[in-house]
């Protein structure tokens, strides 16, 4: 009895700071002179669009994250954006026809290939 509380209580404490296996900070290219930056955190991601040439903010999109089948599924207002673990196994690589842009690039604001990103600081 007693290992079987031993174990219910690590696997509480294990459980309740349970991230989701895509935590973390990525970037990608969005278009021409602008790139983007996302920190998704469990169920949340913010999205920042930024232009590279002035280093500033130009929008902030909040989006719902949820894993399925081993996605990342990100949604908000209706659109949906579905990624996969690319080649290598750190970047994210688009697998819906929503961020399937022009020339290589994402649609809808979203890059198509997200690389691991470490935020200066930190």
């Amino acid at each position: 009895m007693k290992v079987f509380k031993a174990l219910w209580l690590v696997s509480a404490v294990l459980l309740s700071g349970c991230g989701s296996e895509f935590d973390g900070s990525y970037m990608g290219s969005t278009g021409f002179m602008l790139g983007a930056v996302m920190q998704l955190n469990g169920g949340q991601a913010r999205v920042e669009t930024i232009n590279v040439m002035r280093r500033e903010v130009v929008a902030t999109r909040e989006f719902e994250a949820e894993i399925r089948s081993g996605k990342l599924i990100l949604s908000t207002g209706g659109k949906t954006f579905v990624y996969g673990r690319g080649e290598d196994g750190s970047s994210l690589e688009c697998l819906s026809d929503s961020c399937q842009g022009f020339s290589g690039l994402g649609s809808g604001g979203m890059p198509r290939t997200w690389k691991p990103y470490k935020p200066e600081g930190k």
